[in-house]
């Protein structure tokens, strides 16, 4: 048996050989698209029996160096060499069989992260806090006369009113896209946690305002806690960041940021205005961001936060590009955050925003991320149903055409059949509005009965704007969403 025994631990240790050394942790600062396309390699190689890089490039023919360089997320590697570790991976697990459609799938995940790396995306290195200790005064310096005393005092608190931000009651932000951070919200046990968070944001939006002058950032001392929505109205903010620790069951404990997306930051869909939630999930007392030290799983959640407020700011000014970037990098800093054993909170959003980012470029490649975010955020249906429907040639009635409309309103309807919320709003109307265009097609395809019901859902955008309460930009958008149905019926068909 004491035979058997060395003879298992003499395999162990040549399994150990064959296998390599353990790679080092990816580094938290490279661009996350990387990171995460270093991390997918690995974890096939895993899924493969960990196959050593000497057996891989014997399989795969190709240098052993520029295999473990291709998984350590300091470069993205060529399409040559992630087939040939893609290659070498399912060669070792005998899945020879699947080699090309597996491949096909790799190459369009490269692509994205060839396109993230050519429209580069930048995320938030944590800080190094500034030495607390003042520096002792030189000796032999004169002292000033008191008479400057009052200009002294003066200077400092005008540098401090700038550093903190101001009130509340201040005059509303004039810049091209702004940003207002609200106090946290104090619901927890640990209050600490959320302060903590809080101060980390103020540092990470101060230096993107630093870095891009069409960006104001204000923090004011106090704001009383409430509808983010009315906040932002008063500050003409677009976008509006709280801080948040909340209880879960006992057990866990969600230390979160709200992001308040306004109508202005959504540009041409301001109906997805509302509140979105990025957090983790994590056992009670065990908070991100208390102490110094800044995990990676926490140093990507924060990405991950600032990556959705860039990639609104992109999306307002037009430049859907940069905004899918932003956006589908926050994904991947969820994902990330998963991969090292975190709860993350919120990926649903950030498949939403991808989504509607990518409906203004290519409507068909929106439609991926938009499913996988209907199964958690019910706004998600609208978003798929619109890309649906941009996919559909009104202009070339057909089979296909009318599949898809058939399509794109069964989302529109599961979004109006959801559990009752705050009640009916923008984005119900929009629904309406857009089973009304849907039923305008079918109607010029000659299907009988669809004027009619094209008329019955612009009808119910009309009672909509009359019946719901809104307030601010969204009761004007209501107003201009009602005015283009009101047009609309006149035009259709007697």
């Amino acid at each position: 048996m004491a035979a058997g025994l060395g003879r298992a631990a003499g395999q162990g240790r040549a399994d150990a050989v064959r296998r390599g050394r353990r790679e080092s942790r990816l580094d938290a600062a490279a661009p996350v698209h990387r990171r995460a396309f270093a991390q997918r390699l690995r974890d096939l190689r895993a899924e493969c029996r960990t196959p050593s890089y000497r057996v891989l490039s014997s399989l795969a023919h190709c240098a052993t160096g520029t295999l473990s360089e291709a998984a350590s997320g300091r470069r993205l590697p060529t399409w040559e060499t992630t087939r040939a570790y893609v290659t070498g991976c399912l060669r070792h697990a005998g899945r020879d069989l699947g080699l090309a459609a597996e491949l096909d799938r790799w190459r369009a995940d490269w692509e994205r992260a060839a396109r993230a790396e050519r429209t580069p995306y930048t995320p938030f290195a944590p800080r190094v806090p500034a030495p607390s200790a003042v520096p002792r005064a030189r000796r032999g310096r004169r002292t000033r006369p008191l008479l400057f005393l009052p200009i002294v005092l003066l200077v400092i608190l005008t540098v401090a009113g700038l550093r903190v931000g101001r009130p509340v009651g201040a005059p509303p932000m004039s810049g091209l896209f702004n940003v207002l951070l609200a106090a946290p919200e104090r619901t927890g046990a640990v209050p600490a946690a959320a302060d903590r968070l809080h101060a980390l944001l103020e540092g990470d939006l101060r230096a993107w305002s630093a870095e891009t002058s069409a960006v104001q950032v204000r923090i004011p001392e106090d704001t009383s806690p409430g509808d983010l929505g009315t906040l932002a109205d008063q500050q003409n903010a677009d976008v509006v960041l709280r801080p948040v620790l909340a209880g879960d069951d006992g057990v866990r404990s969600l230390t979160a940021v709200e992001i308040y997306l306004t109508g202005r930051a959504l540009g041409g869909t301001p109906e997805y205005a509302g509140v979105y939630r990025l957090g983790l999930l994590e056992p009670t007392g065990y908070h991100p961001g208390v102490t110094g030290d800044v995990r990676p799983a926490v140093l990507s959640y924060r990405n991950a936060v600032l990556s959705v407020v860039r990639g609104a700011g992109a999306y307002a000014y037009g430049d859907f590009a940069a905004a899918e970037s932003h956006f589908a990098g926050a994904g991947d800093e969820l994902r990330l955050v998963g991969d090292a054993g975190e709860r993350p909170v919120g990926r649903a959003t950030t498949d939403l925003l991808l989504g509607i980012a990518r409906t203004a470029q290519d409507p068909a490649r929106a439609v991926e991320p938009l499913e996988r975010a209907a199964a958690d955020d019910p706004r998600a249906h609208v978003a798929l149903g619109a890309a649906l429907s941009a996919l559909a040639r009104c202009d070339r009635p057909s089979s296909d055409v009318a599949g898809r409309l058939d399509d794109a309103d069964a989302h529109y309807e599961r979004f109006l059949r959801r559990p009752p919320d705050e009640g009916p709003g923008l984005l119900d109307m929009t629904a309406h509005y857009n089973l009304g265009r849907n039923a305008e097609c079918q109607g010029r395809a000659g299907l009988a009965g669809a004027w009619a019901r094209a008329g019955r859902e612009y009808a119910e955008v009309l009672r909509l704007r009359e019946t719901t309460r809104l307030t601010g930009a969204r009761a004007r958008e209501a107003t201009v969403l009602a005015e283009k149905a009101r047009t609309a019926i006149e035009w259709l068909p007697r």
